[in-house]
């Protein structure tokens, strides 16, 4: 309860209580104690989270309007979410029709289906300024032309069923230049306008039949294939599923090509996590107040597992120290920097302020802090 609780204010939302009452109309006592223990911590949190704004530079496009309600939801936009919160991107999640100019950057996971007026409503996004991630068979057009968001010719599904990225120094700069598997089947394209940013590599065949292999997949042969990554203007289309592998499998190295586009298009991102000084599991909600002229922090980890065929489960609440987290305050001057759970002022020691950011140290989140940055 405590984390459904503190994650929901982290998001800016208000929490309540709902279940179902017992016949007799008894409730229990230690059901009854442990709201107490939990609301008694969201009543003290109350004037650090009520009226205070979201802030998100990037929206996630998601694919319900043309969802098969008998469907589960979306395995894309579910690893879609996973990816951006490790990361520590400020985001929000958008249907087609809502405001894209709201936002920077906007990332079209895997299958957002094409119409004329989305296309045009992305189009005039791009021609004013905003970024686009594009991956699989988002935004397909289904025929032969050329896909004028993307630059590229579409050519339908890759003839592999697994294929390999090979890194480089713009694209996978941290990860060593040799090939990486994707787990799920890409696409085929040709570039008509575009550059490429990452190249596939084919793998010797699929396996299948009378083509076996003792892995679940062929190893590379080592000749380039179709683009994996290209970049027409502002926009980057990765023609794997890279959201859906990342939900079913959780490589690092398809986080890691994303984080470095990403850094391509955005490098002014409003909250980033340092790689070597934070972990992954860390959440981090950036939310402004006006009333108290402050940013606000919310950093939230409780180790969840899979012990369980049907359920995931929190068994324990594990301190975190020293997590380093860079917080964009643009032209803002700050005045403190407070851990507000902790009750403790950070020292300047364990802060800096240049080019616009506020890099943090951040002594101890014990399950859930806020970090309150007061401006002048």
């Amino acid at each position: 309860m405590e984390y459904e609780c503190f994650q929901m204010l982290t998001m800016g939302a208000g929490c309540s209580i709902g279940d179902q009452l017992h016949p007799r109309g008894r409730l229990s006592d230690a059901t009854y104690d442990l709201i107490g223990r939990v609301y008694s911590q969201v009543e003290a949190l109350e004037p650090y989270t009520l009226n205070t704004d979201t802030m998100a530079d990037i929206a996630v496009m998601t694919p319900e309007r043309e969802w098969n309600m008998d469907s589960a939801l979306s395995d894309s936009l579910i690893g879609a979410n996973r990816m951006l919160t490790e990361l520590g991107c400020q985001f929000d999640i958008i249907d087609p029709d809502m405001d894209f100019t709201r936002y920077g950057l906007i990332v079209l996971p895997d299958e957002i289906v094409s119409s004329p007026e989305l296309q045009r409503k992305l189009l005039d996004y791009v021609h004013g300024g905003g970024k686009v991630v594009g991956t699989y068979m988002s935004m397909d057009n289904g025929c032969d032309e050329t896909n004028p968001l993307y630059g590229n010719r579409m050519l339908g599904d890759s003839y592999w069923d697994r294929d390999f990225i090979m890194p480089n120094d713009e694209v996978g700069a941290r990860l060593p230049k040799e090939e990486f598997v994707m787990y799920e089947r890409g696409a085929r394209v040709r570039t008509a306008g575009s550059r490429v940013l990452l190249d596939s590599v084919e793998p010797y065949f699929n396996r299948e039949g009378r083509y076996f292999c003792s892995h679940l997949h062929a190893p590379s042969a080592g000749r380039v294939g179709f683009p994996a990554a290209t970049r027409y203007g502002d926009v980057v289309y990765f023609s794997h599923p890279l959201f859906r592998i990342y939900k079913d499998f959780a490589p690092s190295w398809v986080k890691a090509v994303f984080a470095d586009v990403l850094d391509l298009l955005m490098p002014r991102q409003l909250v980033r996590k340092d790689d070597g000084h934070t972990v992954s599991g860390l959440e981090v909600q950036l939310r402004r107040s006006g009333s108290r002229n402050s940013l606000m922090l919310h950093c939230l980890y409780y180790p969840c597992k899979k012990s369980a065929a049907n359920l995931y489960t929190i068994d324990e609440k594990v301190p975190l120290f020293d997590q380093r987290v860079r917080v964009y305050a643009g032209d803002a001057e700050i005045e403190s920097v407070r851990a507000i759970r902790q009750g403790e002022v950070i020292s300047e020691r364990d802060y800096t302020v240049a080019d616009g950011y506020v890099d943090l140290n951040i002594p101890k989140i014990d399950g859930y802090e806020i970090i309150e940055l007061s401006l002048k």
